[in-house]
């Protein structure tokens, strides 16, 4: 079974609704730092670049993506 994604676009904007079954959120160079994804029998895992598993659970989603964290600017 599918999840739904609402991408936000703005404060006050209605959200867009897209229909998933996994998910990759990246940075602009292309770095991914968060996925979510269904798996058979309804279980949905959730990750995001910090976890000690992340590098594994890009692994089983098929994404090969070599991950390097680094502490961006505060404004």
């Amino acid at each position: 079974m599918p999840f739904f994604v609402e991408i936000l676009d703005g404060v006050g904007k209605p959200p867009l609704k897209v229909e998933a079954s996994q998910l990759v959120v990246r940075m602009p160079n292309g770095t991914p730092v968060s996925v979510a994804a269904e798996f058979g029998g309804g279980a949905v895992i959730v990750s995001h670049c910090k976890d000690e598993e992340f590098h594994n659970n890009l692994v089983k989603l098929g994404i090969n993506d070599t991950v390097v964290l680094e502490k961006m600017k505060e404004h």
